[in-house]
């Protein structure tokens, strides 16, 4: 695949073999970290950015 984006030098032909980006997005876990943040995220105190 990137050897065939190279030669064309654009993404257009692979785009059909490419995962949707939702599903790389579970593949590399986001779902899960997302969880992880709400599970321990700290309110954020008064004049802090």
């Amino acid at each position: 695949m990137l050897a065939q984006i190279r030669e064309d030098g654009s993404p257009v032909r692979a785009l059909a073999d490419m995962p949707r980006f939702e599903d790389f997005l579970d593949f590399i876990g986001l779902p899960e970290i997302r969880e992880l943040e709400q599970q321990y995220k700290v309110a954020r105190m008064e004049g802090e950015s």
